[in-house]
């Protein structure tokens, strides 16, 4: 890669921004090219967000057929071959969808598409306080008719599900935790 011809390393940045941190914001200004870096390229590979691609990962997983809705958009060996090729310094994928992928099967994707399409990878998570968080996701889930019940239901049922429960989740990713340094290749 880049470290050969003595330019740049090429990173690859996996944004797995969970659901309420505001990474809509963030994917929007990627999309859009807001984001500028100062003396180098970065490539953002999508429209908005790369939220589809988990339908491409739950039919990696399982091995189950592709969606048909799916079946003309960039998948996971297109994406990383687009950065591989790109001159770009840096390329980011972004997506809250990510957060529901178990970090040791998350690392098998990303050491199975990613691992040759830039010189270092880095994996990059976080989450809003408890608190804070709590409400924002139950205030957006009765806008959305997701859920009907008290926020003391939602709560509790969250509560049992563990849904809110980070540091098991990030410390499950061994070598490649989101909470660890990040994983240079």
């Amino acid at each position: 890669m880049s470290d050969k011809t003595g330019a740049r390393p090429k990173t690859l940045v996996i944004h797995i921004g969970d659901h309420k941190t505001g990474t809509t914001t963030i994917q929007n200004a990627l999309a859009v090219g807001s984001i500028q870096l100062h003396d180098a390229k970065l490539l953002y590979p999508a429209k908005m967000n790369h939220n589809y691609l988990t339908g491409f990962i739950t039919s990696y997983r399982k091995g189950t057929p592709l969606p048909k809705h799916l079946e003309d958009r960039d998948g996971l060996t297109e994406v990383a071959a687009q950065i591989a090729a790109s001159d770009a310094d840096y390329a980011v994928l972004s997506a809250e969808a990510f957060e529901n992928i178990p970090a040791p099967e998350f690392h098998d994707l990303v050491e199975t598409f990613f691992r040759g399409c830039a010189d270092r990878i880095h994996i990059v998570a976080y989450v809003r306080p408890h608190a804070q968080r709590i409400l924002s996701s139950y205030a957006e889930q009765i806008k959305i008719g997701w859920y009907r019940g008290s926020m003391q239901e939602f709560f509790d049922h969250n509560l049992q599900n563990g849904r809110f429960h980070y540091a098991p989740r990030f410390a499950s990713g061994g070598s490649c935790s989101a909470m660890s340094s990040p994983c240079a290749r």
